[in-house]
C-alpha cells in the first residue's frame, strides 16, 4: 500500500513539475502568452476551435482494436512527427515582433481580405494597360503590390532552400 502511495505522490509531484514549468515560461515570455492568448481568442471568436473539436470528435476512434491500428501505422506516426517538427516553427514566426503583427493585422482583417476576394472573383473588372497604369498611383495598391512581390521573393528564396526535387 505504501509503494503505492509513493508512485501516486511522485506522479503529482512530477505533474506539479510540468505545471511548474510552464507557468514559468509563460510568465518569462509574457509578450508570447499574450499573443498566444490572442490567438486562442481570435480562433474561439471566429468559431474554430468548436470546429476543430467537433472534427476531432467525429473522427476518434471508438475501439481499442482501432487505436492498436492507427499506433502502429508509420505513416500517421511519421505525419504527427512533421507535425511535431511544425509547431516549433510557428511558435518562433509567432514570437516575433514583426511576424506576429503581420499575422495579426492580416488575421483581424481577415474577413474584409475575403469578401474583397470573393467580390472580385464573382465580379471581375476588365483591365486596360492605362487602368493599370492608373493603379499604379494609387498608394494602398502600389502597397499591396510589394508586399506580394516581396513575399513571392522571399518565398522562392525560402523554397530553394528545401531539399527534393
Amino acid at each position: 500500500m505504501e509503494k503505492m502511495d509513493i508512485e501516486q505522490k511522485q506522479d503529482v509531484t512530477e505533474d506539479k513539475d510540468v505545471v511548474e514549468e510552464l507557468l514559468k515560461f509563460f510568465l518569462e515570455n509574457k509578450d508570447v502568452s499574450f499573443q498566444f492568448l490572442d490567438l486562442l481568442n481570435s480562433l474561439k471568436d471566429s468559431g474554430a476551435i468548436e470546429d476543430f473539436a467537433a472534427f476531432a470528435r467525429s473522427v476518434m476512434p471508438s475501439s481499442s482494436a482501432l487505436v492498436k491500428e492507427i499506433g502502429s501505422s508509420e505513416e500517421i506516426l511519421s505525419s504527427i512527427s512533421k507535425v511535431g517538427n511544425l509547431v516549433p516553427s510557428i511558435l518562433y514566426a509567432a514570437s516575433l515582433e514583426s511576424s506576429s503583427d503581420a499575422l495579426k493585422a492580416i488575421l483581424y482583417n481577415s474577413d474584409a481580405i475575403f469578401k474583397s476576394m470573393i467580390s472580385g472573383a464573382k465580379n471581375p473588372e476588365q483591365f486596360s494597360l492605362f487602368k493599370l497604369l492608373a493603379l499604379l498611383k494609387d498608394k494602398e495598391f502600389t502597397k499591396g503590390l510589394t508586399a506580394l512581390v516581396n513575399f513571392v521573393t522571399a518565398l522562392g528564396k525560402a523554397l530553394s532552400k528545401v531539399s527534393g526535387e
